[in-house]
């Protein structure tokens, strides 16, 4: 299973830039988690 089909798509270019910021050791903003619902729908957690 590929990680970017977990992600909403209206978050998609957030990975990319999280990621980024992983790899240079910068320190991550905290941030509000979405979560797929079992009938699709976006959940905030």
């Amino acid at each position: 299973m590929n990680i970017s089909n977990m992600i909403p798509k209206n978050r998609e270019g957030e990975e990319l830039a999280t990621l980024n910021k992983r790899i240079h050791a910068e320190v991550l903003e905290p941030y509000r988690i979405q979560r797929f619902a079992k009938g699709g729908k976006i959940v905030e957690v």
